[in-house]
């Protein structure tokens, strides 16, 4: 059993993988999210549900080195990502978030999921 820090983590780290497959799912293409004020919101609480979860990834790695390559997770790639929308979220691209929604998010969300179930 993960320690409570790692199991909370993870838990909040759901949670906002949810919300955030639930509120780009919404967007068909980068461009929409600037078609109007709502989307603009969308955007925004996307990314700071991104920093979320690198923040909570970051913390696990922090506390466990080693916790996420041992379930085959590259986490350094969203800590970075994390990393990139704090520090200079006026440069990133909205072209770059929805692809890494689309593309890399769903794969991480199953990992985080399978450790959160009993067993």
């Amino acid at each position: 059993m993960h320690n409570d820090i790692i199991l909370e983590s993870l838990e909040i780290i759901a949670e906002a993988l949810e919300l955030v497959a639930k509120r780009f799912g919404e967007i068909d293409n980068p461009e929409e999210f600037i078609l109007s004020d709502y989307n603009l919101t969308l955007i925004d609480a996307i990314s700071m549900r991104l920093q979320v979860i690198g923040e909570k990834a970051k913390k696990i790695e922090k506390h466990s080195p080693g916790f996420w390559d041992s379930y085959g997770v590259d986490a350094q790639p969203i800590i970075r990502f994390r990393d990139f929308i704090s520090h200079h979220y006026e440069d990133v691209e909205y072209e770059i978030i929805l692809d890494a929604c689309k593309n890399n998010l769903p794969d991480f969300s199953r990992k985080v999921n399978a450790l959160l179930r009993p067993g």
